[in-house]
């Protein structure tokens, strides 16, 4: 079970992964060595690890596209292969209802983009793009 001050410092943590134990430390109201042991224990389950959130934009990548799609029956092996190889794709859901897959995928190009729809044709009987136009919020999720 987690505790109340263990959910503090994944919230700090979840704002900041770089924060350091003495700051961290001062904002949970634990001692240093409490958070520092409390961090190794969330270690062995709740995180899984930890990662930069960046902005694609200002490398050049200007296109976010989120794909819902529903592949051929016997092609199901050959398309997580191709998605899990593919450098475009960020992120890979499986989900259920009308599609089987939700992909979020970035373009640095329409060209890109189109190259990629035209390859995942090959596999899929329907398909959905639908344009990120803004992004609202990400990674911010933490019950309390």
């Amino acid at each position: 079970m987690i505790t109340k001050k263990e959910i503090a410092i994944l919230k700090e943590m979840r704002g900041n992964a770089r924060i350091n134990l003495v700051e961290l430390s001062n904002k949970v109201g634990l001692p240093v060595s409490t958070v520092a042991y409390k961090i190794k224990k969330l270690e062995r389950g709740v995180i899984k690890k930890y990662v930069s959130l960046m902005d694609f934009s200002k490398l050049g990548f200007n296109i976010k596209v989120i794909c819902l799609i529903t592949p051929r029956v016997e092609q199901k092996s050959e398309i997580i292969s191709f998605l899990l190889s593919n450098k475009q794709v960020n992120s890979i859901y499986k989900i259920d209802n009308r599609y089987d897959y939700l992909i979020e995928c970035i373009f640095k190009t329409m060209g890109d983009l189109e190259l990629f729809g035209d390859q995942l044709d090959n596999f899929v009987t329907e398909k959905e793009e639908h344009f990120v136009v803004e992004n609202i919020k990400t990674e911010r999720f933490l019950p309390l």
